[in-house]
């Protein structure tokens, strides 16, 4: 759960170098940026803090962001995340 007023960004970026620079960015605009280096792991941060935003990567191991985009849209306690692929 959240503790804080500024709106959660999740990451789900494979590569670890554009993950940090983001989250870098993001948190210097004030955002709390939050990083899963892959599908199965975004699919469970995203479920477990249900961020205001999610940046997707489609190329992703494991799990493409595809197929994380469309799980996360096809349930109810998901559905609501904005999304950016």
């Amino acid at each position: 759960m959240r503790t804080s007023s500024m709106q959660t960004v999740l990451i789900i970026e494979d590569e670890t170098d554009l993950g940090e620079l983001v989250s870098f960015h993001l948190e210097k605009e004030g955002f709390h940026p939050l990083l899963a280096s892959d599908g199965a792991t975004g699919l469970k941060e995203a479920r477990r803090v249900k961020p205001d935003l999610i940046l997707l990567d489609l190329m992703l191991p494991g799990i493409m962001g595809t197929e994380v985009c469309r799980l996360l849209k096809g349930s109810e306690e998901t559905a609501s995340i904005r999304s950016s692929c």
